[in-house]
């Protein structure tokens, strides 16, 4: 067994979240703030790159990774969760998807809506349309923490804040296998 998959055995969820909860190692973290979406509720999304590395081996582990945070309407972080930079490519595929599908049923009448996509770290993204027509985006950190609701075209916004962190990442050697 190889020196990471030893480090990450009987872990389940992002790498970055696994490197990051390795007990009895030293573990190196870089992060850098990207933006912040504001929520319909006087609440927030922010993202923020993450360099998480365990030292102190032969070969040093490293993972790169995107960190979403919502906070509360007072500014305390109420969750956070992890994208692996791998996961990014299909993450931004999603929210194009959901955006382009979000524009195409703006004007239909339909039954009640819902579009969705979950990263391995739980984060659910997407939209809902009402049978009245009314959508609304939303995401949701946790079952315990709640939800951030957004006008649709804020998802352009995360998308962008995706893409910059994206290629932060790259800029700091992070590549796709």
């Amino acid at each position: 067994m190889s020196e990471e998959a030893d480090a990450l055995d009987g872990f389940e969820g992002t790498k970055v979240r696994g490197v990051m909860a390795n007990r009895g190692s030293v573990v190196l973290n870089w992060s850098r703030p990207i933006g912040k979406c504001k929520g319909a509720h006087d609440d927030s999304v922010s993202v923020e790159t993450m360099i998480v590395m365990i030292g102190k081996r032969d070969e040093p582990i490293m993972s790169y990774g995107v960190k979403m945070t919502r906070a509360d309407t007072d500014s305390v972080e109420a969750a956070s969760l992890y994208l692996d930079f791998d996961e990014l490519p299909e993450f931004m595929d999603a929210l194009r998807y959901i955006i382009n599908t979000a524009s195409q049923l703006r004007a239909q009448a339909r039954d009640y809506t819902e579009v969705t996509y979950v990263t391995k770290d739980g984060a659910e993204f997407g939209f809902y349309q009402t049978t009245a027509g009314k959508q609304q985006a939303y995401s949701v950190s946790s079952a315990v923490n709640g939800s951030t609701f957004f006008q649709v075209n804020t998802l352009n916004s995360l998308q962008e804040l995706f893409a910059s962190a994206e290629a932060h990442l790259m800029s700091r050697c992070a590549k796709y296998e």
